[in-house]
């Protein structure tokens, strides 16, 4: 999931401003953190859709690279992964 891979970077500073009580209150934390919750659901729960609609699901296992091939071209399939490989390097 990306939105998980990118929302510690702003969870660690939130839970040390609410621990210090100072700076982030523990209403607009929570806020926050329910906000990122669904974003990563709605994330995932796309990105089923997507293999579902393109026919990827019966792929073992399911790939990003296959929904993309699927979609917009095996030819430009390649950037699947990179934009993949990219995001986890920081």
């Amino acid at each position: 999931n990306m939105m998980a891979d990118l929302c510690p970077h702003g969870m660690l500073p939130m839970a040390y401003g609410v621990a210090a009580m100072g700076g982030t209150g523990l209403a607009p934390a929570a806020l926050v953190t329910a906000l990122a919750s669904c974003a990563c659901g709605y994330t995932l729960f796309s990105l089923g859709r997507s293999y579902k609609a393109s026919g990827c699901a019966t792929d073992e296992p399911p790939s990003l690279r296959g929904v993309w091939s699927a979609v917009i071209g095996e030819k430009t399939a390649w950037m699947a992964s990179a934009l993949v490989a990219l995001l986890c390097a920081g």
